[in-house]
Protein backbone atom coordinates (compact mmCIF):
# COMPACT_ATOMS: atom_id res chain seq x y z
CA UNK A 1 0.00 0.00 0.00
CA UNK A 2 1.36 2.97 -1.24
CA UNK A 3 1.36 5.66 2.23
CA UNK A 4 2.81 8.67 0.62
CA UNK A 5 1.93 11.78 2.01
CA UNK A 6 0.14 13.07 -0.51
CA UNK A 7 -1.58 9.43 -1.34
CA UNK A 8 -2.78 9.67 2.50
CA UNK A 9 -4.10 13.35 2.25
CA UNK A 10 -5.58 12.46 -1.09
CA UNK A 11 -7.78 10.05 0.33
CA UNK A 12 -8.51 11.89 3.46
CA UNK A 13 -10.38 14.34 1.34
CA UNK A 14 -12.11 12.00 -0.88
CA UNK A 15 -13.59 9.98 2.26
CA UNK A 16 -15.18 13.41 3.37
CA UNK A 17 -16.14 14.40 0.14
CA UNK A 18 -19.80 12.23 -0.50
CA UNK A 19 -19.72 12.96 -4.48
CA UNK A 20 -16.13 12.38 -5.27
CA UNK A 21 -13.98 15.17 -6.37
CA UNK A 22 -12.43 16.35 -9.20
CA UNK A 23 -8.55 15.54 -10.28
CA UNK A 24 -8.17 18.87 -11.46
CA UNK A 25 -9.57 19.86 -7.73
CA UNK A 26 -6.87 17.91 -6.37
CA UNK A 27 -4.03 19.47 -7.94
CA UNK A 28 -5.23 23.17 -7.23
CA UNK A 29 -5.15 22.28 -3.73
CA UNK A 30 -2.00 20.32 -3.71
CA UNK A 31 0.01 21.69 -6.08
CA UNK A 32 1.52 18.36 -7.30
CA UNK A 33 2.93 17.77 -10.94
CA UNK A 34 -0.06 16.20 -12.79
CA UNK A 35 1.69 13.03 -13.73
CA UNK A 36 2.19 12.66 -10.20
CA UNK A 37 -1.30 13.34 -9.64
CA UNK A 38 -2.38 10.56 -12.68
CA UNK A 39 0.24 7.85 -10.70
CA UNK A 40 -1.20 8.52 -7.63
CA UNK A 41 -4.72 7.74 -9.08
CA UNK A 42 -3.88 4.84 -10.90
CA UNK A 43 -1.63 3.31 -7.85
CA UNK A 44 -5.33 3.86 -5.51
CA UNK A 45 -7.42 2.01 -8.83
CA UNK A 46 -4.85 -1.13 -8.94
CA UNK A 47 -5.34 -1.01 -4.92
CA UNK A 48 -8.98 -1.03 -5.52
CA UNK A 49 -9.26 2.25 -3.59
CA UNK A 50 -10.49 4.72 -6.22
CA UNK A 51 -13.18 4.71 -9.27
CA UNK A 52 -12.65 7.01 -11.74
CA UNK A 53 -16.75 8.15 -12.46
CA UNK A 54 -17.96 8.56 -16.14
CA UNK A 55 -18.34 12.08 -15.36
CA UNK A 56 -14.79 12.36 -14.36
CA UNK A 57 -14.88 12.49 -10.43
CA UNK A 58 -12.56 10.19 -8.50
CA UNK A 59 -14.12 8.40 -5.91
CA UNK A 60 -13.31 5.71 -2.71
CA UNK A 61 -14.77 2.50 -3.54
CA UNK A 62 -15.42 0.46 -0.22
CA UNK A 63 -12.40 -0.71 0.37
CA UNK A 64 -10.83 3.07 0.50
CA UNK A 65 -13.90 4.15 2.27
CA UNK A 66 -12.46 1.61 5.16
CA UNK A 67 -9.41 2.51 4.56
CA UNK A 68 -10.23 6.22 5.06
CA UNK A 69 -11.96 5.69 7.96
CA UNK A 70 -9.14 3.87 9.39
CA UNK A 71 -6.65 7.08 8.48
CA UNK A 72 -9.65 9.08 10.22
CA UNK A 73 -9.73 7.01 13.08
CA UNK A 74 -5.66 7.20 13.19
CA UNK A 75 -5.39 10.90 13.16
CA UNK A 76 -8.07 11.54 15.59
CA UNK A 77 -6.11 9.65 18.15
CA UNK A 78 -2.89 11.27 17.29
CA UNK A 79 -5.02 14.95 17.47
CA UNK A 80 -5.83 13.49 21.04
CA UNK A 81 -2.42 12.64 21.85
CA UNK A 82 -0.84 15.58 20.74
CA UNK A 83 -3.44 17.47 22.93
CA UNK A 84 -2.32 15.80 25.89
CA UNK A 85 1.33 16.24 25.01
CA UNK A 86 0.51 20.69 24.42
CA UNK A 87 -1.26 20.49 28.09
CA UNK A 88 1.09 18.40 29.85
CA UNK A 89 4.07 20.99 28.68
CA UNK A 90 2.34 23.86 28.55
CA UNK A 91 1.61 23.00 32.56
CA UNK A 92 5.06 22.88 33.27
CA UNK A 93 6.69 25.55 31.51
CA UNK A 94 4.56 27.82 33.30
CA UNK A 95 6.78 28.60 36.34
CA UNK A 96 9.66 29.02 34.31
CA UNK A 97 12.46 31.89 34.85
CA UNK A 98 12.97 34.23 32.59
CA UNK A 99 15.90 33.41 30.38
CA UNK A 100 18.27 36.60 31.47
CA UNK A 101 17.29 36.50 35.04
CA UNK A 102 20.25 36.01 37.68
CA UNK A 103 19.38 32.70 39.64
CA UNK A 104 19.85 33.36 43.46
CA UNK A 105 19.64 30.50 45.70
CA UNK A 106 17.86 30.22 48.89
CA UNK A 107 20.77 29.73 51.30
CA UNK A 108 19.04 29.06 54.06
CA UNK A 109 17.49 25.87 52.05
CA UNK A 110 20.50 25.00 51.68
CA UNK A 111 22.16 25.52 54.84
CA UNK A 112 19.37 22.60 55.90
CA UNK A 113 19.61 20.50 53.49
CA UNK A 114 23.43 20.15 54.38
CA UNK A 115 22.60 20.01 58.00
CA UNK A 116 20.01 17.54 57.42
CA UNK A 117 22.34 15.32 55.33
CA UNK A 118 25.61 15.62 58.39
CA UNK A 119 23.62 15.28 61.15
Amino acid sequence: MDTSIATISLIKDLYASEKGLLPYTLYRKYGILPRTLVEIIKNLQRQGLAIVEDSGKLRLTKNGKKYGEGLMHHAAKDNRHNQKKLAYFQSISKDRMGRHLPYLPNLTTIIKIGEEQDG
